[in-house]
């Protein structure tokens, strides 16, 4: 029992890790590419998902 929830805490760390990637350079090709408001808009939203996956990956823990 304790082994499969240590690996569903992985499993979950390693997904959100992804996402994290995921966004990064979504938000890294939006800066780069960024030519007005619509893109402002854009990288704040990445910005904030970016924020909450990276405080869901922190509160998973592995024990």
């Amino acid at each position: 029992m304790r082994l499969k929830k240590l690996k569903t805490q992985i499993a979950l760390k390693k997904e959100v890790s992804d996402r994290i990637s995921n966004i990064r350079i979504k938000l890294f090709n939006a800066v780069v590419n960024s030519n007005g408001k619509k893109d402002k808009k854009l990288v704040e939203k990445l910005i904030a998902e970016y924020k909450n996956e990276v405080l869901i990956y922190e509160s998973i823990q592995i024990k």
